[in-house]
Formats: C-alpha cells, sequence, structure tokens
C-alpha cells in the first residue's frame, strides 16, 4: 500500500503540470515490479482527480478506500468517492468521523457517516469481484472495545454479510491490560 505522494505525484485538485518524465518514468517503473512480482500495488486515498488520472495510466493499480478520508472532502462527496474506487477496491479502512477532521473514531458515530452511506459502500463493492480486506483505523480505543464497537455496527446494526464465528477455544481470551 502506499500513497500518490511517494510515488511522486502531486495530490493537488488540478493536474500537476509539474510531473516530469522522470516521475513518470519512476512510476511505472514500480508499477511495472509490482505486476512481475505478483503484488496487488494499492493506493491510499487521495484527491479523487489525482487518483482518477493514476487508473487510466495503470490498469493493474488497486485502491484503499478509507471511509473516514471519504467522508471529509469538501469537493466531492462519500458516494462519488464509492463511485470512482469501488471497481478497483482491494482494501477498506473502516473508521467514521463528524466530516470535520479523520479522526479515527468507532463506526456508527451519531453525526457521523450516516447509514445510507455505509449501505452505499456495501452495495457498491458487492457488484465487483473483488477480494476486499478490510481494517478497522480507529483510536483511541483498546483493541478489543474497537473490534467489539465496529463488528456490532456492521454485522448487527448494518447486517453486513459473513459475519466472523466465535470460536470453541476464544471464549476464554480477551484483552485484558491488567
Amino acid at each position: 500500500m502506499t500513497n500518490l505522494q511517494s510515488l511522486g505525484i502531486t495530490d493537488g485538485k488540478e493536474h500537476d503540470p509539474s510531473l516530469t518524465r522522470q516521475r513518470r518514468d519512476f512510476v511505472a517503473e514500480v508499477v511495472k515490479l509490482a505486476e512481475q512480482n505478483n503484488v496487488k500495488l494499492c493506493i491510499e486515498n487521495g484527491h479523487l482527480q489525482a487518483l482518477k488520472q493514476v487508473s487510466e495510466k495503470f490498469e493493474s493499480i488497486r485502491y484503499c478506500l478509507d471511509t473516514g478520508a471519504a467522508n471529509l472532502d469538501g469537493e466531492f462527496s462519500f458516494k462519488q468517492y464509492v463511485d470512482k474506487l469501488a471497481p478497483r477496491v482491494t482494501h477498506l479502512y473502516l473508521a467514521d468521523n463528524y466530516g470535520q477532521a479523520d479522526d479515527h473514531g468507532p463506526l456508527g458515530l451519531p453525526g457521523g457517516i450516516g447509514r445510507e452511506n455505509w449501505d452505499y459502500l456495501l452495495n457498491a463493492l458487492g457488484k465487483y469481484d473483488n477480494d476486499v480486506v478490510g481494517s478497522f483505523e480507529m483510536c483511541p480505543s483498546m483493541p478489543a472495545m474497537m473490534v467489539r464497537q465496529a463488528s456490532e455496527f456492521l454485522f448487527d446494526i448494518l447486517k453486513w454479510p459473513n459475519q466472523p464465528q466465535k470460536q470453541a477455544d476464544y471464549a476464554d481470551l480477551a484483552y485484558s491490560p491488567i
């Protein structure tokens, strides 16, 4: 996983005229090496126009859709991010916020990302045959609380499919900092 800046691409709102031949060659070499080694190169959210330009040039690039970042863009809506990225999403960063800062809140915040957007995300991803991995990107919750809150929201409230089942020997294990 990488971001646009790591590839030397300006994440600006307009096409970057300073994207030199040397930078384009560098990105092309990184993409080629990933393809040769059967590695899925994933780009985490950036400005939607910049992501679109990269995807037009490099078909093998995939996306990490950060739900918190998608909820913050003043120019493009959450649904626009989902529509543009869903065909190539292979990773989800699942976090919530109030639309002001990427504070990595627990999923289901009252006043956070609305249920209609979570439903829209699930339906959009379901249209494609992508193998998607999800990660909870929340703080300052303790790991056990973070997983429990996020799981309850996704599987009990939103009714997302494929809820993980507890293992028989898992019942006695719990995170305990004391």
